[in-house]
């Protein structure tokens, strides 16, 4: 289990304990580079990511790259747009809220859950060739590409995606996008009133950037 969160990390390793009583051994570590050691030194059936998956693109990444097969799962109170791209293109990933661990235990486990979800070739993931041979801008570029494609079923609008991925997630502000595509900021507010029901937003004004992003911790 990866966790920087100490409090957290305590409560998801009570958690993966089955109501069996078959124990279930946990390393819990807040360093990448313990964690790949770890990862080397043994053969692990699940890795626990306490975090969304879009602010650790650089560690999924590498443990796609070292681990393809290796069955991930990240935990947080809720997941964005962005999260569920990243559950899509690398594979293996399942994306659990803390609420939803809580409801099953003690008759299911976090580490059960593994065994309910993951079934298909769904659960593959899109890469085309192994990540050890892709660059990571080159992953970075890819998983981009994927998102504005699978973005385009969530929003009819070309209109509104491109402001809301080639403008707003770059930072620029309704008042400055609307003055680059020379149209009044309403129009801007509109499109990005579009994008943020769409994909369901709870909180529009924190969460639309990273809805559309791929970042570290």
């Amino acid at each position: 289990m990866h966790s920087i969160n100490t409090v957290t990390g305590v409560a998801l390793e009570y958690l993966c304990q089955p109501k069996s009583g078959c124990d279930v051994y946990v390393v819990r570590t807040c360093s990448a580079e313990v964690l790949f050691e770890t990862l080397s030194a043994t053969r692990p059936d699940l890795l626990i990511i306490d975090g969304a998956p879009r602010c650790h693109f650089n560690l999924i990444r590498q443990l796609r790259a070292n681990w393809p097969a290796l069955i991930l799962m990240a935990t947080q109170h809720y997941f964005l747009f962005s999260d569920r791209m990243m559950q899509e293109y690398f594979g293996c990933l399942l994306l659990k809220e803390y609420d939803a661990l809580l409801a099953g235990f003690p008759n299911i486990s976090a580490t059960e859950h593994v065994g309910l979800e993951f079934a298909g070739p769904e659960w593959a993931g899109c890469q085309r060739v192994s990540l050890t041979e892709i660059p990571p801008e080159v992953v970075l570029i890819e998983i981009n590409q994927w998102l504005r494609q699978r973005l385009a079923g969530v929003v009819t609008s070309p209109k509104a995606r491109a402001v809301a991925i080639d403008l707003l997630s770059q930072g620029y502000t309704p008042a400055e996008a609307g003055k680059l595509l020379g149209r009044s900021h309403q129009v801007i507010y509109h499109h990005r009133q579009v994008i943020e029901k769409a994909l369901r937003l709870k909180n529009p004004a924190m969460e639309l950037i990273p809805s559309l992003t791929f970042s570290d911790a």
